[in-house]
């Protein structure tokens, strides 16, 4: 379908112009048989699509590994799955993956993840005197070309995939159990096959044989569905099924196959890439530059020319002649472009530009621009360039977690020996650790998340660096972690894991659970967030949930009053009123004892602050309650102020 709807000679003109491949402009200057200059391409089109790539993938990606809610080891688990995928990103060198996936799905409209099993993969294991590969996931870019699937379909349920193999190896995985199939596949040769209209993208190296030794491997892949309750999975090499398996979600769970789009078209599964756009404009710049250099070169030579019909030309000796007639000769100006033809290579050149959504601080041309001074204004037009690749930078990000979690499945449900993680260990430093699929059982997803765009240049960190200096928000070194780096520096570290902390008591307390308090807490940031919670009207309707948030902000203040002032000093808390004169409340981080009220302790700790009255003997007890609680709320309210 490819072939007949035209989508195959549209990826091909894009990837002939990226790579300079067409006929009549090659990698260099083409020469026609009179050895004169008979075409040039001057390839501003790969350099935008090599902007376009930097922009998209510029930010630096963090994945993020969340284990199953429940699990006594969570943690641990988590943390290990981080690892295991933090090993995978410089093993499999995701960050380059991720760029050719960019790449691919822009020249060839639109690129897909493989993340398969591979049985001839990972750490080589001694039996007896041979030895097996332990087997382990890899990930392959693969063109549009190399992906079938249902033309008709948006959702698809099945795949057919093709990858290059070196016959021997995969004829080693066959040769204990299979020694036919070992036999067979060794036996093929990727001539005799009917899929060389694939090499076409390999500048047709396989045509010289240079890529005897490998063959293709197709891969049906179908997910699970009614007619297929476990889905299926069918290896094929030349016409001979050399695997069956009716369970997929054994193996994967899921088809191990995740599309990433230039950009998607209506009522249709092909893309249509931003590349596209600019093709036309790099075809005529192309023309134009090889009219200019041609005249430039090919006429080089001064050309005369006289009116007079009677002109004689006499040879006097080589390269030199005699000229005679009644008009003296002119000379001809071949050679030179004019002006409006100059113009109009400007005006494409900007029309690319503005076509790919590209602009000075992409391209690296900061001095085009003498407005952009600073780290800001520079972040804030890289910024609106990103917004115009934003589609693209969804794509990735949302391929990029399906590869992240297909990682860790393919360990859970493939890996029979151990595998190494990637851990974080003491300031910068890693280690690895060996892990078996037991502990990461847990991990229920992998999450990725972009670094800020700001964040993503050295002037944009530099200005948020300089900021933070003068707010006093951090020291020299958290400068320079933030700028050389582009780091979190530590006060931010520690700011946002407050923040997670304080998410995770507000998830608990909505769930009715208690949560513990510790003295050390920053209780000035705990205390009006879990009072927030009492804002939302389906939380105000459980009087046992509202009561367990009550006490628990209690527990954050009386802590808080009774923290010694240069211990809150040394925490970065804001201090307590009355400096230490407020006695401690009873033994025991979670308020246990008989603590005093928020208005006894302000009364002592600020004499000068009004008593209110107490009310009547005899008062019912709900308005007493009413009344005590007010003191308390504006004791409080004193207090923060």
């Amino acid at each position: 379908w490819a072939e007949r709807s035209g989508y195959k000679s549209r990826i091909m003109a894009c990837y002939d112009q990226h790579y300079t491949l067409q006929k009549a402009a090659g990698h260099r200057l083409n020469l026609s048989q009179e050895k004169n200059l008979h075409s040039i391409c001057v390839n501003h089109y790969r350099n935008i699509n090599n902007n376009i790539v930097q922009l998209v993938t510029q930010n630096k990606t963090s994945y993020f590994v969340k284990a199953r809610d429940g699990d006594s080891n969570a943690t641990s688990t988590a943390i290990v799955g981080k690892g295991a995928i933090d090993n995978y990103v410089r093993t499999l060198r995701l960050n380059k993956t991720n760029r050719m996936a960019v790449l691919t799905a822009l020249v060839c409209q639109e690129a897909f993840f493989y993340v398969p099993w591979d049985r001839g993969a990972g750490r080589r294991i001694a039996i007896g005197d041979s030895f097996v590969s332990s087997g382990d996931s890899v990930v392959e870019v693969l063109t549009p070309l190399h992906v079938a699937r249902n033309p008709r379909a948006k959702t698809q349920k099945w795949y057919i995939v093709a990858t290059r193999k070196n016959k021997y190896d995969l004829a080693s995985q066959f040769a204990a159990d299979r020694p036919d199939f070992a036999e067979y596949i060794e036996g093929l040769s990727d001539k005799e096959d009917d899929f060389n209209f694939l090499n076409r993208l390999n500048f047709g190296a396989s045509e010289s044989g240079c890529f005897d030794d490998e063959i293709w491997q197709f891969t049906f892949l179908h997910e699970a569905s009614d007619v297929l309750p476990r889905g299926r999975i069918v290896t094929y090499v030349g016409n001979q099924a050399i695997e069956e398996e009716n369970d997929l979600i054994k193996r994967y769970e899921r088809i191990p196959v995740f599309r990433v789009s230039g950009g998607d078209v209506i009522e249709s599964i092909t893309a249509h890439s931003p590349a596209i756009d600019t093709l036309s404009l790099q075809e005529a710049l192309d023309k134009i530059y090889t009219a200019i250099v041609t005249n430039a070169i090919n006429l080089s030579t001064i050309q005369l020319y006289s009116s007079d019909p009677k002109t004689a030309v006499n040879p006097i000796k080589p390269g030199t002649n005699l000229w005679t007639g009644a008009q003296a000769p002119q000379a001809l100006d071949l050679h030179n472009a004019s002006p409006s033809v100059l113009n109009v290579i400007n005006q494409l050149q900007g029309q690319q530009t503005q076509l790919s959504g590209l602009n000075d601080v992409v391209r690296g041309t900061v001095q085009n621009a003498p407005n952009l001074k600073s780290g800001t204004a520079l972040a804030l037009v890289l910024t609106s360039a990103i917004q115009y690749v934003s589609e693209l930078q969804e794509e990735i990000s949302f391929a990029q977690e399906g590869v992240g979690n297909q990682l860790i499945v393919n360990l859970k449900l493939n890996a029979t020996e151990s595998h190494v993680a990637l851990l974080g260990g003491p300031g910068a430093e890693t280690y690895t650790k060996d892990f078996t699929k037991q502990e990461i059982s847990g991990v229920e997803r992998v999450t990725v998340e972009l670094q800020n765009s700001v964040m993503a240049t050295q002037a944009g960190r530099m200005q948020v660096g300089e900021t933070m200096l003068n707010q006093d928000a951090g020291n020299f070194d958290d400068y320079l972690a933030l700028v050389t780096t582009g780091e979190t520096p530590p006060s931010a570290q520690r700011a946002t894991k407050i923040r997670r902390q304080v998410q995770a008591e507000n998830e608990a307390l909505r769930r009715g659970e208690q949560v513990p308090v510790l003295a050390s807490d920053k209780h000035e940031n705990h205390y009006p967030e879990h009072l927030d919670i009492l804002s939302e009207p389906e939380t105000r309707k459980n009087p046992v949930i509202v009561a367990n948030i009550l006490e628990h902000c209690k527990w954050h203040f009386d802590n808080w009053l009774a923290m010694n002032p240069a211990e809150a000093m040394l925490l970065g808390h804001m201090p307590p009123p009355g400096q230490g004169n407020v006695p401690p409340p009873a033994s025991g981080d979670m308020g246990e004892g008989e603590p005093m009220d928020a208005a006894e302790a302000m009364e002592i700790s600020d004499p000068t602050m009004p008593r209110l009255p107490n009310m009547p003997e005899g008062t019912p007890a709900a308005y007493q309650n009413a009344m005590d609680s007010y003191k308390s709320d504006l004791a409080l309210e004193g207090a923060l102020q």
